[in-house]
């Protein structure tokens, strides 16, 4: 068995696992209860959503509009539809055309879907962006992946089968994208680097940018190192837009530019080639470009004069990617908990904890990448047998850690 299909099976046993559980709490093991645990692994592991808040996200409701679970967390509003051990390209189709239905108030709702379809809609008029996910532990055949590419984007569904949620999970817990090409990229600056220790910084035009975004599929692995990716319909990107649209000539002044980070780079006399190239700053900018570029004629595309600016940093360390990630991300609105897996001392109590026979999950869906003979290896510690341990995996979520602690220090344990 190679390493995909070993991760592929490790995270498939996973799911049946939190399934099974959770059906097992309820003493209910119908189609819909098993739909449910799918949903809540998927908010829990895949999305970083607290058991508590994937469990109230869930509509419940008949006529649900294709919509399992709405979650929001003040920052997303994800939208899902979970299907556990069954997957159709009908659903998916009827999944989009439910979604736009509710999302123009046309759609007729039971109450239970009353309140979060208004809150969809509001977010949908204040451009605020919305995710929708169509997501199954089955795989996809090749004719269906062909249909995902043309789905079209009204709105945009992003369709996850096993080894997309795989793929997922791994490039999350690597902060290495798995796809990157031995071959250097290669970008032109408008005039010569200024280049100083391991950086450099320069401008490049919007056009040329954007076709190094774009080129090649860079847009698929550019960003794995990025926090937080591309939120499609954002009050910040469609100003990126409209100032590419309207002001391309004042764009540098304008917009912060972007980060790239690379393995090491060339200067070449009329280029940069970038070796494994990652941008951790600048995802909002990077693709709002590209897509207004794609919207123009090449006429008009050669009509835009305006530049970006550009600086590129080498890795001198193996924890410089993570370091430059999170400062140059702390002025965006990316939760705390989002940085724990790039954290020292987080990495040194997953260590210390792991002696104990625990797992702490530093970072989202990291345990179901575990084998089975390694999460059968879990047995916690003797000590602590006579307390209660709901948890049948052995594994504590970091931030469910950090709450206990934080309530127990407060005197105030019920809390967690």
């Amino acid at each position: 068995m190679n390493q995909t299909s070993e991760r592929a099976q490790n995270v498939a046993e996973s799911i049946d696992a939190a399934v099974q559980q959770y059906c097992e709490e309820r003493d209910l093991f119908d189609t819909v209860t098993k739909g449910d645990g799918f949903a809540i692994w998927c908010l829990t592991d895949v999305f970083g959503f607290e058991k508590d808040d994937a469990i109230d996200a869930l509509t419940g409701a008949k006529g649900d509009h294709s919509m399992d679970a709405i979650a929001d967390d003040g920052n997303r509003l994800i939208v899902l539809q979970a299907k556990y051990h069954s997957q159709d390209w009908s659903e998916v189709t009827k999944f989009q055309t439910d979604a736009r239905s509710v999302g123009a108030g046309t759609a007729r709702l039971p109450q239970a879907l009353r309140a979060p379809a208004t809150k969809i809609r509001a977010r949908r008029e204040s451009g605020l962006p919305i995710e929708y996910f169509y997501i199954t532990n089955d795989r996809f055949t090749g004719d269906d992946v062909v249909k995902i590419a043309n789905l079209g984007e009204d709105p945009e569904i992003r369709v996850l089968d096993l080894d997309g949620i795989c793929d997922l999970l791994f490039e999350r817990e690597s902060q290495r994208p798995v796809n990157v090409p031995a071959q250097p990229a290669v970008i032109h600056p408008r005039i010569k680097p200024l280049q100083f220790a391991d950086s450099l910084v320069f401008p490049v035009s919007l056009r040329e940018f954007s076709r190094f975004v774009s080129e090649d599929g860079k847009d698929r692995w550019l960003f794995n190192s990025n926090v937080r990716q591309y939120l499609s319909r954002s009050k910040i990107n469609e100003g990126i837009r409209e100032t590419a649209k309207t002001s391309p000539e004042s764009f540098w002044r304008y917009n912060n530019g972007v980060t790239i980070v690379v393995d090491d780079f060339e200067v070449r006399s009329d280029s940069l080639a970038l070796k494994k190239p990652q941008i951790v700053n600048g995802c909002q900018t990077s693709l709002a470009l590209v897509k207004v570029m794609a919207e123009m004629t090449p006429s008009e595309q050669e009509k835009v004069e305006g530049d970006l600016l550009v600086r590129v940093l080498r890795e001198p360390r193996d924890d410089e990617r993570e370091r430059i990630t999170q400062f140059t991300n702390k002025q965006n609105a990316v939760k705390g908990k989002d940085f724990y897996a790039l954290q020292d001392f987080q990495k040194q109590l997953k260590t210390r904890i792991g002696r104990l026979g625990y797992f702490y999950e530093i970072q989202t869906g990291s345990y179901d990448m575990l084998s089975r003979s390694a999460k059968e290896a879990l047995r916690g510690e003797s000590r602590f047998s006579h307390l209660q341990w709901k948890r049948k995996d052995y594994r504590i979520p970091a931030i469910e850690a950090a709450k206990c602690h934080a309530a127990a220090f407060r005197s105030k344990v019920a809390a967690c």
